[in-house]
């Protein structure tokens, strides 16, 4: 079938674009918002400080939480860890501090302790560092290195120090 004018050359058909593209705009536009992205990282409990500290009575039946302390150089490289007020050389020295506070008797049927931990960083503290000794305090791998022993489940941030 010939499209055009009888007797004369065919016409060009021109289609519009413009509804198509709207079209492909809108879904990307859609898509987009109603994408979720989920991190596949390990769950930390983690508390962070919040804006203003509340004052309120302690509760007496709740241990006091250990202390850490990360003290940072003036480049943001680790300076100093200390646990309370007795400085500790590296990680696996607070690795080996925290095992002894919780018990070596831990497992995946044991239950959790109720020990809690308050890590004090220096503002200016490579990420790097605080990683690490998140991964000292929170536990370890078993040794059928099919499960993780946990050590410490509840951990706080302190306000961050200039």
């Amino acid at each position: 079938m010939k499209i055009g004018k009888s007797g004369g050359e065919p016409e060009n058909l021109e289609m519009n674009m413009t509804p198509m593209i709207d079209v492909c705009f809108q879904l990307i536009i859609f898509f987009m918002l109603s994408l979720r992205l989920y991190s596949p990282e390990g769950d930390f409990n983690v508390k962070m400080p919040l804006a203003a500290p509340r004052q309120t009575l302690p509760d007496d039946t709740q241990t006091p939480p250990i202390e850490i302390r990360l003290r940072a150089d003036r480049h943001g490289n680790l300076a100093g860890i200390q646990m309370g007020q007795r400085p500790i050389a590296n990680f696996a020295e607070l690795h080996r501090q925290m095992l002894s506070i919780v018990g070596a008797d831990r497992g995946p049927a044991a239950t959790p302790s109720n020990a809690e931990v308050e890590l004090d960083c220096d503002y200016d503290l490579k990420f790097e560092y605080v990683i690490e000794a998140l991964t000292a305090m929170v536990g370890y791998l078993s040794d059928d290195r099919q499960s993780v022993v946990h050590l410490i489940d509840k951990i706080r941030f302190a306000q961050p120090r200039k």
